[in-house]
């Protein structure tokens, strides 16, 4: 009994520690240098620009986009989720699976979630908001900003690509996903690692004065092309600049520091505590659900590989990719090639395909 005290004292230790992780709020904004009239930071290189709703012209030719809404990222953060919406979030996260939708051309990223919550009788509450010139989402499934604490609310993405601007700014165009889903930590518990972009600007641009507002948007371009994730590569960027690569690794280290301890810690629990029968059972109880999320994982990248867009039917089915999963799981299984060998001649085969099929 003496064991199981200090283990949940040192759970309550560690989760006092990952709360420390609240965000600073700021006042109104204001104009800085290299935003746009509404307050827009600069876009990447090679991203789609805003275009004002006030001057676009919708056309009649028609256009599919395929677009999905979900809140699963609640089902991992009950914990802060409004107990009175806790029923209003579906088992599997899905309040709108990936449909795909006919638009016309010019209409934007809100005309469509428009569309698609009018169709399929689908809760959505918006406000205008002229100092962005957007629309701004409270609201979807009665799912709302803060119903999972302060940083939670709604955010989209297109092309896998999360955006800096408002979604009436975005203007579609032919084959894009567009994916709404509900955040729980402003943007980090689902790849958007461009909400930290303006906290990072503030520090290093406009109060340490570490960067110029030039060389911050090179180092959003940078980001976004080097792999991983933009706020550590956006950290080592700024730390190489002032320090040189001493800077790099103590910048880098400080962003990724609080992760590495709380693993850390995670791991000596483990270790120490392995032994417990309160232990065992919480881990035979996980097992299967790590199996299953990662088997989900799994199925999902694979449905967006073999289906165009993800949509699943007979028209969207990719032959190319289909033949190759066939044939790399067959090496795999059969001849027990090395993985990264046969991930890295499947991209050539694709790129070449892609190259010679146009």
């Amino acid at each position: 009994m003496k064991q199981f005290y200090r283990l949940a004292a040192l759970l309550l230790a560690l989760l006092l520690l990952c709360g420390c992780a609240a965000g600073n709020g700021y006042g109104k904004p204001e104009r800085k240098e290299g935003q746009d009239q509404y307050l827009t930071d600069p876009v990447p290189e090679g991203k789609p620009q805003p275009v004002e709703p006030q001057d676009v012209t919708v056309g009649e030719t028609e256009y599919t986009c395929t677009i999905s809404i979900s809140c699963a990222s609640i089902l991992e953060h009950m914990s802060l989720c409004d107990k009175e919406k806790a029923e209003l979030v579906p088992e599997d996260g899905w309040l709108l699976k990936p449909v795909e939708v006919t638009f016309q051309q010019g209409q934007s990223v809100f005309d469509v979630l428009q569309q698609v919550c009018r169709e399929n009788k689908l809760h959505m509450e918006f406000s205008m908001t002229p100092i962005y010139n957007s629309a701004y989402i409270e609201g979807i499934g009665n799912l709302y900003e803060f119903d999972c604490g302060e940083t939670s609310g709604w955010m989209y993405k297109v092309n896998d690509w999360f955006p800096n601007y408002g979604c009436s700014r975005y203007q579609l165009q032919n084959g894009d996903v567009v994916e709404w889903e509900y955040t729980c930590e402003l943007g980090k518990d689902i790849g958007g690692g461009y909400a930290a972009m303006p906290m990072i600007q503030a520090k290093a641009v406009e109060y340490y004065h570490w960067l110029t507002m030039s060389e911050f948007t090179d180092l959003m371009t940078i980001a976004e092309m080097t792999p991983g994730p933009i706020t550590v590569n956006s950290a080592t960027f700024v730390g190489i600049r002032m320090a040189g690569i001493p800077g790099a690794l103590v910048a880098t280290m400080g962003c990724i520091l609080p992760s590495l301890i709380i693993v850390s810690l995670l791991s000596w629990l483990y270790e120490k505590y392995r032994s417990m029968d309160a232990m065992q059972a919480v881990l035979a109880c996980l097992r299967p659900a790590v199996v299953a999320l990662i088997a989900s994982a799994a199925l999902t990248i694979l449905r967006v590989v073999v289906f165009a867009g993800g949509v699943i039917s007979v028209s969207t089915v990719q032959a190319l990719y289909v033949a190759l999963f066939i044939i790399a799981l067959a090496v795999l299984r059969i001849r027990h090639s090395n993985p990264i060998l046969v991930m890295v001649c499947c991209g050539a085969v694709s790129l070449a395909a892609k190259l010679i099929l146009g």
